[in-house]
C-alpha cells in the first residue's frame, strides 16, 4: 500500500496531526506499537491546546468526555500564600479559555478514532521498521504483534513516537537539556479533598523547596498527582527507597498539601520519567519531521510539553502540505522555518521552568504589585501561548523580573 504520509506514534502530537492530515483528505497510515488499554500518566492540556482541538472539530467529544478546568490556583509551601488565576482573567477581548483535564490512554484513543473516522488507517501493536529511501518516496516495513509483516512505501514519515525516537534520534543524538537533569513522578489519588478556596475543577500547582507539585481534579473523583523535581533532590533518594516510597516522601516534604491527601488512596504504581527535558539537535529531514516528545521536551508543568507537541503538529502542517503540493524548495523553506518555531518556543518555555525548579516563578506569581504588562505575561505563561507577542511577553517576565529578583 502507498500512503501520503506515515505518522509513527499514536499520542497527542501523533493522533492528531493524523487527524488533522486525513481531515484535509491526505492518505494517512497512524502506528502505534502498544495497544491502546495501556496504562498512561495524566494529561494536563493548557488552553492553547484546547483550542486547537476545539478548532479541528473536536470539543464536543473532548467536552463530554473530560474535565473542563477555568482557573490555576499557585500555592507555596514555603510562605502558605496561594492565588487563583482564572485562564480568561484578561484585559482584552478572547475567546472563552478552559484547559482539559485527560486520561491519556483513552485521549490517545479518542484522537485514533478520530483520525479513523476522517479516512486513516489505524495500526496498533505494531512497530514500523527503519524506513528505506526510494526516489521521491520511504519503504517500510511493519510488523504486528503476531509477527506478521506488511510492506508499504509513503510520501512523508512523521516521528512522533515520544521519547522512543523513532527516526529524530538516527539524525541526532538525544541530549539532556542544561539545568533540566529533574525527574516526574505521577500517579492517580482517590479520595483527595483539596482545601477550599479555588474555582470547582481548579488545578492546584504547589512550589516548594524541591521543584513543584500538582493536583489535577480529573471526572469521577480522581486525581492526578504529580511532582517535577530537581535532580538534587532525586538524589536524594535512600538506597532501600522504591519509586512510590520516594514519590510520598516528596509530596509529604510539600506540607501544603498534607491535608487535600490525609485520607488520600493511591490507585496504580507511580509512573517515573528521566530526563525531564531533552533536545535533539535534528527534528526535520528529507520528507520527514520529528513533532512531540520526539522532537524533544522541556517540561510538563503548566502543561508546556503538551503545548509545545500542538506548536510543533500545527508548525509541521506547513512542511508536509509543502512536500506533498509544492515540492522540494518549498518544503526546504518550510522546513526551516519549523525548527527555528520550534527553537525559539522552547527557549522560552526553558526559562520558565527554570524558575519552576528554584521556585521563583511561584513568588513572582503570588506577588501583590503587578503591572498591567506583568498581568499579560502571567496569563501567556499558564495558558502556554507560544507564538507571537504573548510569547515574547512570558519570556519578557520570567528574564527581567524573576532575574532582577532573585539573581
Amino acid at each position: 500500500m502507498t500512503f501520503d504520509v506515515v505518522v509513527v506514534g499514536a499520542g497527542l502530537a501523533g493522533g492528531f496531526i493524523a487527524h488533522e492530515l486525513a481531515r484535509e483528505g491526505r492518505s494517512v497510515a497512524l502506528v502505534e506499537r502498544e495497544e491502546f488499554a495501556r496504562q498512561r500518566p495524566y494529561g494536563w492540556l493548557p488552553v492553547y491546546v484546547a483550542n486547537a482541538l476545539a478548532d479541528a472539530g473536536l470539543a464536543e467529544v473532548m467536552n463530554a468526555r473530560y474535565l473542563a478546568s477555568t482557573a490555576l490556583r499557585v500555592l507555596c509551601a514555603r510562605t502558605g500564600r496561594s492565588r487563583v488565576f482564572a485562564y480568561d482573567e484578561r484585559t482584552e477581548a478572547l475567546r472563552p479559555a478552559s484547559a482539559l483535564h485527560v486520561a491519556r490512554a483513552d485521549f490517545d484513543l479518542v484522537l485514533a478514532r478520530a483520525a479513523r473516522e476522517h479516512g486513516a488507517t489505524v495500526y496498533t501493536a505494531t512497530r514500523a521498521e527503519d524506513p528505506e529511501p526510494r526516489g521521491d518516496r520511504y519503504a517500510l516495513a511493519l510488523r504486528g504483534a503476531d509477527g506478521k509483516q506488511y510492506q508499504i512505501e509513503t510520501r512523508f514519515v512523521i516521528d512522533a513516537s515520544g521519547e522512543a525516537r523513532w527516526m529524530s534520534a538516527r539524525a541526532s543524538t538525544p541530549s539532556e537539556r542544561e539545568g533540566l537533569d529533574g525527574t516526574v513522578m505521577e500517579t492517580h489519588v482517590a479520595y483527595a479533598q483539596p482545601s477550599a478556596g479555588a474555582p470547582s475543577g481548579a488545578a492546584d500547582l504547589v512550589s516548594f523547596a524541591h521543584g513543584a507539585l500538582w493536583l489535577l481534579p480529573m471526572r469521577g473523583g480522581v486525581h492526578a498527582l504529580g511532582a517535577a523535581v530537581s535532580g538534587a533532590w532525586a538524589a536524594q533518594r535512600k538506597a532501600a527507597e522504591g519509586p512510590e516510597e520516594f514519590f510520598d516522601r516528596t509530596v509529604r516534604d510539600a506540607t501544603i498539601l498534607r491535608g487535600a491527601l490525609t485520607r488520600s488512596q493511591r490507585l496504580h504504581a507511580v509512573h517515573t520519567r528521566v530526563p525531564v527535558a531533552t533536545k535533539v539537535e535534528r527534528r526535520a529531514g528529507e520528507r520527514w519531521i520529528a513533532v512531540g516528545a520526539a522532537g524533544g521536551t522541556v517540561d510538563p508543568v503548566l502543561g508546556m510539553d503538551a503545548a509545545l507537541a500542538m506548536l510543533s503538529v500545527r508548525q509541521g502542517l506547513a512542511v508536509v502540505r509543502a512536500a506533498l503540493d509544492d515540492g522540494d524548495a518549498a518544503e526546504f523553506d518550510a522546513r526551516a522555518r519549523f525548527e527555528q518555531a520550534m527553537d525559539d518556543a522552547e527557549f522560552n518555555c526553558e526559562r520558565v521552568a527554570r524558575s519552576v525548579y528554584r521556585g521563583a516563578l511561584a513568588d513572582a506569581l503570588l506577588s501583590a504589585d503587578l503591572s498591567r504588562a506583568e498581568r499579560a505575561a502571567i496569563r501567556a505563561v499558564i495558558r502556554c501561548e507560544l507564538e507571537g507577542e504573548p510569547a515574547e511577553l512570558a519570556a519578557s517576565f520570567v528574564s527581567d523580573r524573576l532575574a532582577s529578583a532573585f539573581g
